[in-house]
């Protein structure tokens, strides 16, 4: 049978085994060996049911004996059909209950005749071979119908489907036609998976079933023993060429059978291999393979079936990763890139084919024209795939215009968050370069490592070049990168730093008194700024101070110029600023002064309990920094904003490419060459710091330099203090004295005499001191410039220096008692007094005295000299001075006994 249909006129063909087998027990049982017979014999006959003559007997006809074994008592004889017979069936003819009641059958009896040792004396005489016969057995033979038919099969289970079509659990039972196969697709109908590196034993693949009606399949049973009967397999790689789809090699090119017939192996097409070779090639072909089904000793072929098989293995491939050197965080995309040299190196060399030889970019591009992104890492952490990402560089790659080398203009396109994709090479279009891309969001945040203070993370892209065909296998490959936030390096110019030493505490000052500033109207006697008619000065104090002027650009020695000479390593998009460091703020422990201060939104505002909206209207010159206030928030604002740090930083194109370790052509920061972030105090008008700046007078407050990068990357490369040096401090004594019951008291001018000292060591005074020299000729002016007022001597709490000694019950002078009372009857008064006039004319007043006047007119002057210690509070522009013990010394008295 050939494809499941018998070949028409074909002769039906009959074979027998020789392996048929029958026992008989033998009586004795014990003691009969083998040589006590000789090889048995069948006595046959054909009888019916109806005796009507006796039958012919048959020796060794129709079935003759082979072989035979005596063992325990039971002789088994083995037995084949007569030659004569092949072609009739020993069976029954007729029906004993049909019409005639006539039946024929065959009946067979065993002789066994006696082994000459064994004969008496008599029977050997007689020359005739004595038998031991058994009784006679009818004989009946079975008539079935082989097939080929898959070894996998249990026969024993229920097996579905018509015949040929036939299947158990998915597997079919007679395997295919050739048809059904040469129709099929690549991993359709496939019969048999084999590994592509182990050679396949074909015989291990069939078997032979069979069944008792040619066209009657309803019943398969094994027939296990088929060589007894002559059979056997051939096998052969079917003939016909089978192309899949459309592929345009045969499938028949991947498969070979050995020289034994019924081993094959993989193969390929193009390469001549051994018997003991294997490619990875095969992988995924399904060579065809022709079984028959023969009668060998006949010469006769039964059956043939088609079996597929496919090749299975990992074709895969994993070549070596490549580390990119590290790349430097932006606000850009950020981007590596292997050029043509690279791709040979670390790319197509590393590609092996069979036999171990690399792939050429030509091989390589006609196979690999898709890319599969499989994982991204960011610091051994996967990150999830996004259908945002591309792996088509032709598309989504801006290459820039410098194409091999970077000009700043490359960019990923089309809203792409990814790009990871061959480029074609610009310098030879038979070539390609490869691109990997990610902007600022895909990086994210990097890392900070705590102990080294970097920030840093590392990327691993698993990608795999996807062989389209399926006849290679796919290469997977990792690339690594590191993104890094650049070390920033800083000269400093010490002297604005605290101990002349960059970093730590910085130091800001009041904007030194210049005699431009002197373009109002001076009194004398000094009248308070403020008041009705009062002194009036062209500008008043203000406390400012530039943080960039702590920092030097190390070539020039100079301040930088601008913000390429300060930040390296930024791109336009970048920005630069100095902020109030609102973490640090938090530790009420360093900071207690800064409990219920907040910053504004972008840090750069400094809040009093709530955050408001700075003004900036003035934008005149300002000779105080050099520039004019445009761009900084004014001096006057409202009374909750304490300070702000006003950035003006940027470059032009010029200073960019000359300054930074790239040549790009953009701007930076605000594109100006500039480079100054202006640290203010403000104030509510021209006399008064607000109520919060005054809080930060000769207080510190935390500042941070931060570079953001990008949004997700707002770095503090510099942290530090700012302290806001007190403006002022009164001094420890008055320079004049008074002296004892003098007409109408004695007066002592408050404005040449109490005097205070500037941070910068100059003398301050309501009037400038007779015969005045050098700094002290501008006390006066100092004074305004402060804006100090309200200055009030508590006299009801003044003390002396007159102590209560028990020994003598005397109150009297001791050096270094501070706590005494005054003479009983001396009296102190706040005074303002004309000295052109009579004291007589001099008045009382709370506060801001011209004179503080000492009464002692009771007829009892005292008779030594004492010390009287005053409390005085003063308020200025930034603040409220106090001074407890100031020092007045009092003289007794000219006239005094003792003084005779």
């Amino acid at each position: 049978m050939v494809d499941h249909k018998a070949v028409a006129n074909a002769k039906t063909l009959n074979i027998s085994t020789e392996k048929n087998e029958v026992s008989y027990k033998m009586s004795p049982s014990i003691g009969v060996l083998k040589d006590d017979i000789k090889l048995p014999l069948f006595e046959g006959i054909k009888s019916q049911n109806v005796t009507k003559s006796t039958p012919e007997i048959l020796e060794n006809a129709p079935l003759e004996v082979v072989d035979y074994t005596v063992d325990g008592g039971v002789l088994t004889v083995q037995y084949k059909k007569n030659k004569e017979y092949l072609n009739e069936n020993i069976g029954t003819s007729g029906e004993a209950h049909g019409a005639d009641k006539l039946e024929t059958f065959w009946m067979a009896s065993l002789k066994a005749p006696i082994a000459d040792k064994n004969l008496t004396d008599d029977e050997k005489k007689a020359g005739e071979e004595v038998y031991v016969s058994s009784e006679y057995s009818r004989i009946e033979e079975s008539t079935v119908f082989p097939y080929l038919a898959n070894k996998k099969i249990d026969f024993n289970q229920a097996i579905t489907g018509n015949f040929a079509d036939e299947t158990q659990d998915g597997k079919y039972v007679h395997y295919h036609d050739s048809i059904c196969l040469y129709k099929s697709g690549n991993d359709v109908l496939v019969d048999v998976k084999q590994a592509y590196d182990e050679p396949l034993d074909l015989r291990t693949l069939v078997t032979v079933c069979y069944t008792y009606a040619e066209d009657e399949h309803g019943s398969h049973k094994e027939l296990s023993n088929y060589p007894d009967y002559g059979l056997e397999f051939r096998f052969a790689l079917a003939k016909a060429k089978y192309l899949q789809g459309d592929r345009k090699t045969d499938e028949q090119e991947f498969g070979r059978i050995l020289s034994d017939g019924y081993t094959l192996k993989s193969e390929v097409y193009d390469v001549e291999l051994g018997d003991n070779e294997y490619s990875k090639t095969s992988i995924g072909r399904e060579p065809i393979i022709r079984a028959e089904l023969w009668d060998k000793n006949n010469g006769n072929m039964i059956a043939v079936r088609y079996i597929k098989i496919r090749w299975t293995g990992e074709k895969d491939q994993t070549i070596a990763a490549i580390t990119f050197p590290n790349d430097t965080v932006t606000c850009h995309d950020m981007f590596q890139q292997l050029f043509s040299k690279e791709m040979n190196e670390k790319i197509y060399h590393m590609v092996k084919f069979d036999g171990g030889q690399s792939m050429s970019k030509t091989q390589f591009h006609s196979i690999y024209k898709d890319i599969e992104i499989l994982e991204l890492r960011k610091d051994g952490k996967k990150i999830e795939l996004s259908t945002n990402w591309s792996t088509n560089a032709e598309k989504d790659w801006e290459e820039g215009a410098n194409k091999v080398g970077k000009d700043g203009g490359e960019a990923i396109k089309n809203t792409r968050d990814l790009v990871f994709g061959f480029l074609q090479d610009a310098e030879d279009n038979t070539s390609f370069n490869l691109v990997w891309a990610m902007n600022p969001k895909t990086v994210g945040t990097l890392a900070y490592n705590a102990a080294n203070k970097t920030y840093a993370s590392t990327f691993e892209i698993d990608v795999k070049y996807v062989d389209g065909t399926g006849l290679n296998g796919d290469i997977k490959q990792t690339f690594k990168q590191t993104i890094v936030v650049p070390a920033q390096k800083f000269a400093y110019q010490g002297t604005f730093w605290k101990n002349g030493k960059g970093e730590g505490v910085f130091n800001v000052n009041p904007i030194v008194y210049t005699t431009a500033n002197d373009g109002g109207t001076q009194k004398d006697p000094h009248v308070y700024p403020g008041t009705p008619d009062g002194c009036e000065l062209k500008d008043y104090s203000h406390i400012e101070a530039d943080l960039v002027n702590g920092f030097v650009y190390e070539p020039t020695k100079e301040k930088p110029a601008n913000l390429a000479q300060f930040i390296q390593y930024i791109r336009e998009c970048a920005e630069v600023k100095f902020i109030f460091d609102e973490t640090r703020m938090k530790d009420l422990t360093t900071y207690p002064h800064l409990k219920d201060f907040v910053t504004s939104d972008d840090q750069t505002q400094l809040w009093y309990k709530t955050k408001g909206t700075a003004k900036d209207e003035v934008v005149s010159d300002n000779s105080n920094i050099g520039r004019t206030d445009a761009g900084i928030n004014d001096y006057k604002q409202s009374n909750d904003l304490a300070a702000t740090i006003n950035n003006l930083m940027g470059a032009d194109a010029t200073e960019n490419k000359k300054n930074l370790p790239w040549n790009y052509d953009e701007k930076l920061g605000n594109s100006v060459n500039e480079c100054s972030s202006i640290i203010r105090l403000h104030e509510k008008d021209d006399l008064n710091g607000t109520d919060a700046a005054l809080k930060l007078i000769g207080k510190e407050v935390p500042v941070q330099l931060v570079v953001a990068y990008n949004e997700f990357n707002v770095i503090p490369v510099q942290e530090f203090e700012v302290h806001f040096i007190n403006p002022l401090t009164i001094d420890g004594s008055i320079s004049d004295n008074f002296v004892d019951a003098e007409i109408d008291g004695s007066f002592l001018s408050v404005a040449k005499n109490f005097t205070f000292t500037d941070w910068n060591n100059k003398p301050v005074a309501a009037a400038v001191a007779d015969k005045a020299t050098g700094d002290e000729v501008y006390a006066h002016a100092l004074y305004d410039y402060y804006a100090v007022r309200e200055v009030k001597f508590l006299t009801d709490k003044t003390t002396t220096s007159l102590a209560w000694n028990a020994a003598t019950n005397t109150y009297e002078h001791k050096e270094g008692t501070t706590d005494g009372k005054l003479p009983t009857n001396a009296s102190l008064k706040m005074m303002n007094w004309d000295e052109s006039t009579d004291k007589s004319t001099a008045k009382p007043v709370d506060a801001d005295p011209t004179h503080l006047a000492y009464f002692n007119n009771h007829g009892t002057p005292v008779n030594v000299d004492y010390n009287m210690f005053l409390t005085v509070n003063v308020n200025y522009k930034w603040g409220v001075l106090s001074k407890d013990n100031l020092k007045v010394i009092v003289k007794k008295a000219a006239g005094t006994p003792s003084a005779k």
